[in-house]
């Protein structure tokens, strides 16, 4: 089986330092604010904002829950995990409005992605998630990390 297709099992668990995460939340958010700040007011204001508020919350959520109790990483991790999908949803929102260009979400769109399959495998590992469900949570994203290669 190639590198590509092979199968996701508990042994290839998407894992990367918290350092590398918050790391990637910090440019993702940098960048995309650099975008933005050439958008036309309303959708630098009202949509924008939002944006940079999601991938934002996405890091800080992350970074607030690392040294909590389990139960508590659930829910920082949780929240962070939504801001994340939801920063994703509407990146490529912007791409289909014409105000980000489909290189930036090529570029961009890969280390989302990879966020949100690291903090869904902090919460598995930490909740009563059965591996079906984990494994349906990075199916859909490796759907979507396909598309975004085959768009290339």
């Amino acid at each position: 089986m190639s590198e590509n297709n092979k199968e996701l099992t508990p042994a290839n668990f998407v894992h990367i330092s918290p350092k590398e995460m918050l790391r990637t939340a910090a440019v993702l958010s940098g960048c995309v604010n650099k975008c933005i700040a050439k958008w036309p007011y309303f959708w630098k204001e009202k949509f924008g904002e939002q944006l940079v508020r999601s991938l934002l919350s996405a890091g800080s959520n992350y970074a607030e829950g690392l040294n909590r109790t389990p139960n508590q990483k659930c829910a920082f991790f949780g929240i962070a995990q939504g801001s994340a999908q939801e920063a994703l949803h509407q990146l490529e929102t912007a791409m289909y409005s014409g105000l980000i260009k489909s290189e930036f979400i090529k570029t961009h769109r890969p280390k989302l992605i990879t966020m949100i399959c690291h903090i869904s495998t902090c919460r598995w590992e930490l909740e009563d998630i059965t591996f079906a469900e984990y494994k349906s949570t990075l199916e859909q994203y490796g759907k979507a990390q396909k598309e975004n290669e085959d768009d290339s």
